[in-house]
């Protein structure tokens, strides 16, 4: 509500950069903490108009991680593919955060898809990707998608070792 208030009386953002951190997380909240508000759809229509003209990777990525993940849930599976595709162009970097965040989001997208291999390919360059790097921060993630994708194909032993690796963190 306070929010919504000093939108009315400055509408205007100093920069895009601010407008679009402004609306990730506006975003994030409401969808997480009450996705049934009102104001949702607003937000998430001006947090995907910002994504795609973004030029901050970061934004980008954790926009594509919560506008994915959202869509994947309501079933919007056409907006889940376009996001996809925004983060799949914006892949440009050979930066080890950003390598791990992407393979993260594939391994997601196609388990969402049911490409069960494709799926599982990611899974494991995102952890080797990890491992190289130091960057740990989605190895839980990108190991439960690795145990709920081989709990699907029928392999329990390929499930059981990505939970024994979820012990771990």
């Amino acid at each position: 509500d306070e929010l919504e208030k000093l939108l009315r009386q400055y509408p205007d953002f100093p920069s895009v950069e601010i407008e679009a951190r402004v609306a990730l997380n506006m975003f994030a909240a409401l969808f997480l903490r009450q996705p049934f508000h009102p104001q949702l759809p607003r937000w998430e229509e001006r947090l995907t108009t910002l994504m795609d003209t973004s030029s901050n990777v970061n934004i980008r990525f954790m926009s594509g991680y919560y506008l994915m993940f959202y869509n994947t849930l309501i079933g919007n599976l056409d907006k889940a593919d376009w996001v996809f595709g925004v983060l799949h162009r914006s892949i440009r970097s050979t930066n080890p955060a950003e390598l791990v965040t992407s393979k993260l989001l594939q391994a997601y997208y196609f388990w969402v898809k049911g490409s069960r291999e494709e799926s599982l390919k990611a899974v494991a360059a995102g952890l080797e990707a990890a491992g190289a790097s130091g960057i740990y921060i989605w190895n839980f993630r990108l190991s439960s998608i690795g145990a709920y994708t081989s709990l699907a194909s029928g392999n329990s032993a390929a499930a059981s070792q990505y939970l024994e690796k979820m012990a771990l963190f």
